[in-house]
């Protein structure tokens, strides 16, 4: 029979009957990441987060003016696989394709055989392997395997150190995105940051370099999170939205340039 009695709770006890706090590293991770755009979200306790496939499917625009007469387009698509393994193995494969258009000048000039435009691309594909484990309610995933081209992994030699590495945290459903979603954070100078975006609600920094969407945070679900963010030419931050859905990565996409 089911106790009347409500959850005590005594100084320095747990509380009988109610959630333990999420793990603190958690909670700080979470902190880098805005309400306004994941939602209120809130770590899933105790065991963060859960074995299994994850991915994202990342569309950015943008576009700024570097002076008065310049502007700058920016496009980015790409997807990011995630496995983590039960027996603490961990894969990932990114494909990611960008754009750059430039069209104007520096400086004003009337005749308009001197207005320059210019366009580029870079596409990549890499295949990442690792481990990973949980600590203090963060999955801390090292890749120290890596394969450029390709998603397998086959004859990648180990290297001395981690190329790559992610911290993430599994989130109960918020407003904006799914049950069983991942938030992460890539390390300083990883080879995931080409589809790392601002999950803040902060303005960018000033001047050209701050104007293209870019940060160390990745969204992921379960069978998918498709991202997409915007930001106009007079948009002093991105506008990022969220769709849950499976996600494919199709090696051909990110094999060369189209």
């Amino acid at each position: 029979m089911a106790s009347s009695f409500p959850a005590l709770c005594v100084v320095g006890l747990a509380c009988m009957g109610a959630k333990p706090p999420p793990p603190s590293a958690a909670t700080a991770l979470l902190a880098t990441f805005s309400p306004g755009v994941i939602g209120q979200a809130v770590p899933v306790v105790p065991v963060v987060p859960a074995s299994g496939d994850y991915a994202m499917s990342l569309k950015m625009s943008s576009s700024h003016f570097v002076t008065t007469e310049l502007r700058v387009d920016e496009g980015r698509t790409g997807v990011l696989r995630l496995t983590l393994a039960p027996d603490g193995t961990a894969r990932a494969c990114l494909g990611s394709r960008g754009t750059h258009v430039a069209a104007g000048q520096y400086h004003y000039e009337p005749d308009p055989s001197k207005r320059k435009h210019s366009s580029s691309q870079d596409v990549r594909l890499l295949a990442l392997g690792g481990q990973w484990k949980v600590v203090d309610g963060v999955a801390k995933i090292q890749f120290d395997r890596q394969r450029w081209s390709s998603c397998e992994l086959a004859d990648a030699p180990k290297a001395d150190k981690p190329t790559a590495e992610l911290h993430c945290v599994g989130l109960n459903a918020t407003d904006r995105v799914p049950a069983g979603s991942l938030a992460c954070e890539a390390v300083e100078k990883s080879e995931l940051l080409d589809l790392g975006m601002p999950m803040t609600t902060a303005p960018r920094p000033p001047g050209p370099s701050g104007q293209t969407p870019a940060g160390r945070s990745f969204m992921l679900g379960a069978p998918g999170l498709w991202v997409e963010v915007e930001q106009g030419a007079r948009a002093d931050r991105p506008t990022i939205t969220f769709r849950a859905g499976p996600v494919r990565l199709v090696e051909a996409d990110f094999q060369s340039p189209k």
